[in-house]
């Protein structure tokens, strides 16, 4: 089965983008506009930021830039995880590193801790177990 990922929408590549606003901050006046964190441009680029998000988890196969991104995780950390062979990953011309993005979700996943109820749980269980044995035993 393979998935297509989507290309950017003709909304975001910038050339209607301009008319689209201009319509929304008719109702703002200049000193809202001018104050507000999301200027024109800024709402281009978080759009496509977010929708650059998306298609990470559309993608089988993570390059290092986009693991970073879609983990989280600083470079650094990443390449220290690589070097010491903890982190699934490829290399298949032995020098760009790739990653499986199924692999990358199950590495994050692993190592789960238990809440206090399901330890109490647990305890419980072998604690019944245990003492079940010891009567057997008599």
């Amino acid at each position: 089965m393979t998935t297509s990922i989507p290309t950017i929408p003709s909304f975001l590549d910038g050339n209607d983008i301009d008319s689209s606003l201009t319509s929304i901050n008719e109702n703002l006046s200049e000193e809202e506009i001018n104050n507000t964190p999301f200027a024109d441009n800024n709402i281009q680029k978080l759009i496509q930021h977010e929708f650059y998000k998306i298609t990470l988890n559309l993608k089988k196969v993570l390059t290092f830039d986009e693991c970073v991104e879609y983990t989280g995780l600083s470079k650094g950390y990443i390449y220290k995880l690589t070097h010491g062979r903890l982190i699934p990953h490829f290399k298949p011309s032995g020098k760009k590193i790739y990653f499986a993005r199924e692999e990358i979700d199950q590495w994050l996943l692993s190592n789960r801790v238990m809440t206090t109820e399901e330890v109490q749980c647990q305890v419980s269980n072998k604690a019944e177990r245990l003492n079940k044995d010891l009567k057997s035993h008599k």
